[in-house]
């Protein structure tokens, strides 16, 4: 009978665990869920053109420019409305827009 106990003891710990990484690894991984649209028409709104986004980066934002609750930082290449070509960072999160931060 002690046995049974153990193994559920055991299955129940596995689930916890297996929860805990699958939360996790959504949290960490959640930018490639942010299409690159929201980069594009946050620069648009702006009133830049010829807009590319070069990079995306979803791993340590806190550390590279953008807000930590933010899931994803573009790279994004554009004309400003003074004609000068410029380099910025599109900070979005999942279920907000895009915010420009300054490279």
């Amino acid at each position: 009978m002690r046995r049974n106990n153990e193994v559920g003891g055991y299955a129940g710990l596995l689930v916890l665990v297996l929860a805990l990484l699958v939360f996790s690894g959504w949290y960490v991984a959640r930018g490639i869920w942010v299409d690159e649209n929201v980069a594009v028409r946050t620069m648009e709104a702006q009133g830049y053109k010829n807009i590319q986004v070069t990079e995306r980066a979803w791993l340590g934002l806190g550390l590279r420019g953008c807000d930590s609750k933010d899931a994803v930082r573009f790279t994004v290449k554009a004309t400003g409305s003074t004609g000068n070509n410029t380099e910025v960072y599109v900070c979005a999160g999942v279920l907000k827009g895009g915010t420009i931060r300054v490279k």
